[in-house]
Protein backbone atom coordinates (compact mmCIF):
# COMPACT_ATOMS: atom_id res chain seq x y z
CA UNK A 1 0.00 0.00 0.00
CA UNK A 2 0.87 3.35 -0.50
CA UNK A 3 1.09 6.50 1.92
CA UNK A 4 -2.60 7.62 0.36
CA UNK A 5 -3.96 3.80 1.07
CA UNK A 6 -3.98 2.65 -2.44
CA UNK A 7 -2.30 0.06 -4.18
CA UNK A 8 1.35 1.04 -4.79
CA UNK A 9 2.15 -0.04 -8.99
CA UNK A 10 3.20 -3.33 -9.87
CA UNK A 11 6.92 -3.47 -11.06
CA UNK A 12 7.41 -2.57 -14.81
CA UNK A 13 9.54 -4.57 -16.89
CA UNK A 14 10.84 -3.27 -20.47
CA UNK A 15 12.30 -5.34 -22.76
CA UNK A 16 13.80 -3.22 -25.77
CA UNK A 17 16.43 -1.89 -27.87
CA UNK A 18 19.35 0.35 -26.71
CA UNK A 19 21.42 2.37 -28.96
CA UNK A 20 23.83 5.80 -28.91
CA UNK A 21 21.78 8.63 -31.17
CA UNK A 22 24.24 11.11 -32.54
CA UNK A 23 22.71 13.98 -33.15
CA UNK A 24 24.60 17.22 -35.48
CA UNK A 25 23.40 20.47 -36.81
CA UNK A 26 23.16 20.81 -40.74
CA UNK A 27 21.68 23.61 -42.47
CA UNK A 28 18.71 21.35 -44.72
CA UNK A 29 17.82 17.65 -44.65
CA UNK A 30 19.72 15.85 -47.47
CA UNK A 31 18.21 14.95 -51.31
CA UNK A 32 17.86 11.24 -52.00
CA UNK A 33 21.51 10.00 -52.39
CA UNK A 34 23.42 12.93 -50.78
CA UNK A 35 25.51 13.46 -48.51
CA UNK A 36 25.93 16.68 -46.08
CA UNK A 37 28.39 17.90 -43.84
CA UNK A 38 27.51 19.36 -40.45
CA UNK A 39 27.79 23.29 -40.18
CA UNK A 40 29.63 23.45 -37.05
CA UNK A 41 32.06 20.15 -36.13
CA UNK A 42 31.68 20.97 -32.77
CA UNK A 43 27.62 20.45 -32.27
CA UNK A 44 27.77 16.74 -32.21
CA UNK A 45 25.81 15.00 -28.93
CA UNK A 46 25.14 11.86 -28.01
CA UNK A 47 22.64 10.66 -26.52
CA UNK A 48 20.68 7.82 -24.70
CA UNK A 49 18.50 6.49 -27.79
CA UNK A 50 16.41 3.53 -28.41
CA UNK A 51 12.71 2.09 -28.02
CA UNK A 52 13.46 0.28 -24.93
CA UNK A 53 15.64 2.71 -22.95
CA UNK A 54 13.51 5.89 -23.81
CA UNK A 55 10.77 4.12 -22.68
CA UNK A 56 12.44 2.76 -19.55
CA UNK A 57 13.88 6.40 -18.65
CA UNK A 58 10.39 8.45 -19.07
CA UNK A 59 8.32 5.64 -16.88
CA UNK A 60 11.09 6.33 -14.02
CA UNK A 61 11.48 10.29 -14.72
CA UNK A 62 7.97 10.22 -14.20
CA UNK A 63 8.13 8.96 -11.15
CA UNK A 64 7.10 5.34 -11.54
CA UNK A 65 9.17 2.71 -9.40
CA UNK A 66 10.57 -0.40 -9.84
CA UNK A 67 11.54 0.21 -13.45
CA UNK A 68 13.15 -2.86 -14.81
CA UNK A 69 14.93 -2.85 -18.62
CA UNK A 70 16.33 -6.01 -20.43
CA UNK A 71 18.55 -5.10 -23.37
CA UNK A 72 21.89 -5.91 -24.86
CA UNK A 73 24.68 -3.17 -23.85
CA UNK A 74 28.61 -3.91 -25.97
CA UNK A 75 31.67 -2.93 -24.55
CA UNK A 76 32.19 0.64 -25.68
CA UNK A 77 32.02 3.89 -24.46
CA UNK A 78 28.51 4.44 -25.83
CA UNK A 79 27.06 1.81 -23.19
CA UNK A 80 28.89 3.20 -20.32
CA UNK A 81 26.73 6.30 -21.38
CA UNK A 82 23.52 3.93 -21.66
CA UNK A 83 24.59 2.52 -18.31
CA UNK A 84 24.88 5.41 -16.12
CA UNK A 85 22.30 7.76 -17.78
CA UNK A 86 19.57 4.27 -17.07
CA UNK A 87 21.41 4.23 -13.73
CA UNK A 88 20.96 8.46 -13.04
CA UNK A 89 17.06 7.70 -13.93
CA UNK A 90 16.60 5.34 -11.59
CA UNK A 91 16.19 1.91 -14.25
CA UNK A 92 17.22 -1.23 -12.93
CA UNK A 93 19.67 -2.92 -15.38
CA UNK A 94 20.93 -5.63 -13.73
CA UNK A 95 19.03 -8.13 -15.85
CA UNK A 96 20.59 -6.48 -19.02
CA UNK A 97 23.26 -8.57 -21.38
CA UNK A 98 26.82 -7.73 -21.95
CA UNK A 99 28.38 -8.47 -25.25
CA UNK A 100 32.31 -6.73 -24.87
CA UNK A 101 33.09 -7.59 -28.11
CA UNK A 102 30.12 -5.50 -30.08
CA UNK A 103 29.50 -2.04 -30.05
CA UNK A 104 26.46 -0.70 -28.73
Amino acid sequence: PTPSGGRAPAPLLVVGSLNADIIIEVDRLPSSGETLCTRNPNTGRIVPGGKGCNQAIAAARFGRGGVRFVGQLGGDAHAVMLEQALRKSGVDISACGRQPDCPS
